[in-house]
């Protein structure tokens, strides 16, 4: 997955934002307690993933998995005032 800013704040083509081995689409980017997270589909490794920003260095980092031995498609993170739901196909 690939993001790029512009000196006008435009995205563009850039650099690699996750660097994985497999391909990775529909990045669901929220925010938790201050953090910013990342939810990318990547239904070929059979797992739904959580990535965290690290705001000191700019990249993702892997912080775990949310599901496992499952390919699921799209997965939607849908935050909700008392809780966190993942919806998928």
């Amino acid at each position: 997955m690939e993001v790029g800013e512009g000196p006008d704040g435009a995205l563009s083509r850039g650099a690699p934002a996750i660097d994985e081995p497999v391909h990775m689409s529909y990045p669901h980017v929220l925010e938790h307690d201050g953090e910013i997270y990342c939810v990318p589909e990547c239904a070929e490794r059979r797992e739904v993933a959580l990535y965290r920003m690290d705001t000191d260095t700019k990249r993702w980092i892997r912080a775990g998995m949310l599901l496992e031995d499952i390919a699921a498609v799209d997965a939607t993170v849908r935050q909700l005032p008392s809780k966190v739901s993942l919806l998928r196909h």
